[in-house]
């Protein structure tokens, strides 16, 4: 369910996109 919305999100804005992914993975590291 996430996924398509993603994409649609990823194709219309992907600045909006890569900075998810980076604050996602910043989440990630500081956990471990």
């Amino acid at each position: 369910m996430v996924a398509p919305l993603l994409t649609i999100i990823f194709r219309r804005n992907q600045p909006f996109t890569w900075c998810f992914v980076f604050v996602v993975a910043c989440r990630f590291l500081l956990r471990h």
